[in-house]
C-alpha cells in the first residue's frame, strides 16, 4: 500500500492465510482512502467488529484509524 499522502500510513502484514491491513490519519481532517487494488475478501474491522468482503475505500476520522484482518486470523 503506497499513498502519496504523508498524513496516512498503510500498510499489510500477511503470514499464511492470515491478513492485516492497518490505516493510520495523523491529521485533524477527515481523510478518505481509495485502495488502489480493491481487496475481495471477508473481512472484519478490529473495533467496531462489523464484516465486509470487499474494502475498497476506507474513511478515518480526524486522528482516526482502522484495522482489518481475515476471518481465517
Amino acid at each position: 500500500m503506497d499513498y502519496e499522502d504523508d498524513d496516512l500510513y498503510c500498510y499489510q502484514r500477511v503470514k499464511e492465510d492470515n491478513k492485516v491491513f492497518v490505516f493510520l490519519n495523523f491529521s485533524y481532517t477527515i481523510k478518505f482512502i481509495d485502495l488502489k487494488e480493491p481487496i475481495f475478501q471477508s473481512l472484519t474491522e478490529l473495533y467496531s467488529q462489523e464484516k465486509t468482503d470487499l474494502l475498497d475505500k476506507v474513511e478515518l476520522g480526524p486522528l482516526g484509524y482502522k484495522v482489518f484482518y481475515t476471518d481465517s486470523y
